[in-house]
């Protein structure tokens, strides 16, 4: 009895000595996980391995110890873990992908659920709960429950204006470049792309626009340069050591190149291509006998220093895409095939038709299991062989499970979080809308999923995708059809021929052709698509004739906070958007059967060309006995012009 009783005591002493234990490590970890101390000469580095050690001392198997142990030296022995296994008969890379998938929607949808308040924040600070919240436009892209991640986004942003984080535009503290981007641009730049068309984010992104412009000018060298790398909205420090642009400058443009890529507004792109230009006569014959972009610049005289082109590749990207000069690429694949393909939001692979040369390198360069997740990704778009893809999925599954719960309970700080999503991003969008500091829009398409279905019902991949044509190949995990809505959004506008059909080969080619039509798709336009259960449904889409470009488009839009009822008054403000006079329109009143009840003629309008917000204010009177409920204020009911989008043409009372 005497001896059981010291069992039972020491059990219980082990139990506690574990908890007290592991509660240290997990705390220390968060303190220490973004400065990476490695040197005993480091009390904070001292105190985890003590802790740790003890921890497993005591229990060699614990598991959350074993798992911080490896994460904060990789060297170390890594935990085990064991692969998930496909149901019979779905194929090993689909379910692969769903499964990465849903380690990624559990993450965020923690932080929406467990972390975010009523007002928007995360807990970590605004500025750093903007980092975070860099993974949410590609979720929801993915078909996500995206109203969920998309409301969660916007109240975060309206936290940063509700709390005077903004001054003209730019931030009120006055600091660094990288963490004045951090003070909402970002966020801005997040909401642009989830609330696309919103005259609200569109409007913000021109006051931003216009404070980041203030920041720009010519040196005695000519050559057009950001001035400044610490500064607000009121004061800019141009003295040393602040008169420099540096790689992380060009974030602060990030709204301003996502308002040219909606409307091609002329001042804006033509201050990011003299950025461009400015930042070409830095590009320097180095010692190694390569070029290299020396992007740290000092504005008064010109001196250059390295840099890199890591997060200011969007503007020499975007000075191409706008533009159609090669000379623009030439910083980027300086950097070599590896790199240049794994910088690019965009399927430059097929833009620039570089299958056989730089791509052939790469996927000559690794087998599945070998090589990044981005080598991994451009042999499997190369090659068509699944086999990359199932490794490559692996990988990031075992990685998402061992930082499962560092991700989340472990608290670590909030912008040291992260799962592993750009290759997602890339199969199942044709392209990247956005991961942290990697801001120029290159996603093809985006997706939603009708009820019982989900996301993860539907493993996809789009090995190609142009501004004309794209390739889709969808598996249905489902034992039932699934309806799936496309959304476009790298497209050129026009007429689309659609052929779908059944892969029972495995070879991504359909072997019958169930249906060919011809739609009209353009940017935030959609394409219903029913996916056969447990099959591969391959789809081809290819534009047969050009629409009207979209900068050669006006656009009128409202939003929720244009729309004011006041009795039998229906106040309603209508923006105009595009870099195009938007032609005299009508707002009108309809139910919820889509009747008009009342119009009013709205004048024609000016384009925001000089940045600055351009509106008009209407009034209809809703008829007696009529009904509001499921109503809604639409602009331009009858569609009678062409616009960038019509996404932002009605707003439900």
């Amino acid at each position: 009895a005497q001896v059981r009783l010291i069992f039972k005591a020491r059990a219980e002493a082990v139990k506690e000595h574990e908890l007290d234990r592991f509660t240290q490590v997990r705390d220390v970890y968060a303190m220490m996980v973004e400065e990476h101390p490695n040197s005993t000469k480091l009390n904070m580095y001292n105190r985890f391995v003590a802790d740790t050690t003890d921890l497993l001392r005591v229990n060699p198997n614990h598991w959350l110890g074993q798992v911080y142990w490896y994460d904060q030296n990789k060297s170390r022995p890594k935990p085990a873990f064991t692969q998930p296994t496909p149901p019979p008969g779905v194929p090993l890379w689909a379910f692969r992908q769903v499964t990465q998938l849903d380690y990624l929607k559990k993450f965020i949808l923690w932080y929406i659920d467990k972390r975010q308040i009523e007002d928007g924040e995360f807990g970590g600070g605004l500025s750093d709960d903007g980092d975070l919240t860099n993974d949410w436009p590609g979720l929801a892209d993915m078909g996500v429950e995206p109203e969920k991640v998309k409301q969660s986004d916007l109240r975060e942003l309206d936290a940063f204006y509700a709390g005077g984080q903004f001054t003209k535009g730019l931030p009120t503290i006055e600091a660094d470049e990288l963490h004045s981007y951090e003070e909402g641009i970002s966020v801005l730049g997040q909401a642009l792309l989830l609330d696309y068309g919103s005259p609200k984010q569109l409007e913000r992104a021109m006051e931003t626009a216009r404070g980041a412009i203030s920041l720009t000018g010519v040196n005695q060298a000519g050559h057009f340069h950001i001035r400044t790398s610490y500064f607000n909205g009121n004061k800019i420090a141009t003295e040393e050591p602040w008169g420099w642009s540096k790689p992380s400058s060009y974030l602060i443009l990030h709204p301003g190149l996502m308002l040219v890529e909606f409307n091609g507004n002329p001042e804006m792109k033509k201050i990011l291509i003299q950025l461009a230009d400015g930042l070409l006569a830095h590009r320097k014959l180095g010692a190694d006998g390569r070029y290299h972009l020396n992007s740290t610049i000092r504005f008064e005289d010109d001196h250059d220093e390295a840099g890199g082109v890591d997060r200011l590749w969007p503007v020499l990207w975007g000075a191409y895409r706008w533009t159609g000069d090669t000379k623009y690429l030439a910083p980027l694949q300086d950097e070599g095939p590896r790199r240049f393909l794994e910088l690019m939001n965009n399927d430059a692979l097929d833009l620039l038709h570089l299958r056989d040369t730089f791509g052939k390198e790469v996927a000559d360069s690794v087998k599945p299991g070998s090589g990044s997740d981005a080598d991994q990704y451009v042999a499997w778009q190369v090659t068509g062989d699944k086999k990359y893809l199932e490794s490559l999925f692996a990988h990031q599954i075992e990685t998402s499970a061992l930082r499962e719960y560092i991700n989340t309970e472990g608290s670590l700080w909030i912008d040291r979080v992260m799962v592993p999503e750009f290759e997602l991003q890339r199969t199942r969008l044709g392209g990247v809308p956005l991961v942290r500091n990697y801001y120029y829009p290159g996603h093809a398409v985006s997706w939603k999923f009708k009820a019982p279905a989900t996301a993860e019902s539907v493993a996809i991949l789009i090995p190609s995708a142009t501004p004309g044509q794209m390739k889709i190949i969808a598996y249905n995990l489902d034992q039932a059809p699934v309806q799936a809505t496309l959304t476009a959004w790298g497209i050129d506008p026009g007429e689309w021929e659609v052929v779908q059909g059944v892969d029972t080969k495995g070879n991504d080619v359909a072997d019958s052709v169930l249906s060919t039509r011809t739609v009209e798709l353009e940017r935030s336009t959609d394409l219903d698509l029913t996916l056969t259960p447990r099959a591969t449904t391959v789809v081809t889409l290819k534009l047969v004739s050009k629409g009207t470009p979209y900068w050669e488009r006006p656009d009128l839009g409202i939003g929720k906070e244009d729309v004011k009822v006041q009795g039998n008054q229906v106040q309603v403000t209508v923006h105009s958007l595009g870099s195009v006079d938007a032609p005299a329109s009508t707002v009108a009143l309809v139910d919820k059967s889509g009747k008009v009840l009342a119009s009013v003629p709205v004048p024609a309008l000016k384009a925001p060309l000089d940045l600055f917000p351009k509106t008009i204010t209407v009034t209809l009177t809703v008829p007696k006995g009529a009904s509001l409920t499921g109503a809604g204020v639409v602009v331009d009911p009858g569609a009678v012009f062409k616009e960038i989008t019509r996404m932002n043409n009605r707003v439900a009372l």
